[in-house]
């Protein structure tokens, strides 16, 4: 398969930014990793693509920053995603992040109407590729009555106060274990509180 070369930033330089990056330089396209640390940065020494010094709170550097791009991915915490969605509709870049956060995707799906570009959040594991996942299974039925999937990294000897595999924003984690959470209940989309709903789980035959 031929696959068009792109011109794409990567926004934020953490573990999983820079994993986007190496993954889509891997499959031979324009890659700019930016973040504001240039010590961040500087550990990406001999990495397939290049980095840039961009601090994506600074709308006016990240508008001449995107305006050279074709897509923008956001590794940057959810707080940061409205500003770079509403920079890159304004560049024509199309855009897709990781966030979690409701408000933030419920105004990028917003902005997105009106755009003549792609705006697409909520692009990460859970939400986004368990979404994914389960329309397809549902698919494969004449009707479905529930379906319940469960992601976690729960690590099997914690290293810290969360007792939590923290590859991802700390800020992003604690907003969503904080925050209301988007389910379908009953065919209809509706808002929970997170951590309800407690449930007995057993992996290994440890409960």
């Amino acid at each position: 398969m031929t696959i068009t070369k792109q011109r794409v930033a990567v926004l934020g330089a953490g573990q999983i930014g820079a994993i986007i990056a190496g993954m889509l330089a891997e499959q031979g396209h324009d890659v700019t990793l930016a973040d504001a640390s240039q010590t961040r940065l500087g550990q990406m020494a001999g990495r397939r693509f290049a980095t840039e010094t961009v601090d994506a709170a600074d709308l006016g550097a990240l508008r001449a920053f995107l305006k050279e791009r074709d897509i923008v991915v956001s590794a940057c915490p959810y707080f940061l995603n409205k500003g770079i969605a509403t920079v890159a509709a304004e560049t024509g870049t199309h855009y897709f992040d990781l966030t979690e956060d409701v408000a933030t995707t419920a105004y990028i799906k917003e902005l997105g109407a009106t755009a003549d570009v792609a705006l697409v959040p909520q692009c990460g594991l859970a939400p986004g590729f368990i979404c994914i996942l389960g329309a397809d299974m549902a698919a494969r039925f004449e009707s479905v009555r529930t379906i319940k999937m469960r992601v976690g990294a729960l690590p099997l000897y914690p290293t810290n106060a969360l007792r939590y595999n923290v590859t991802w924003s700390v800020d992003g984690l604690i907003n969503e274990y904080c925050n209301p959470c988007e389910i379908v209940f009953d065919g209809q989309p509706t808002l929970v509180p997170a951590l309800e709903g407690i449930e007995s789980v057993m992996i290994d035959g440890v409960a």
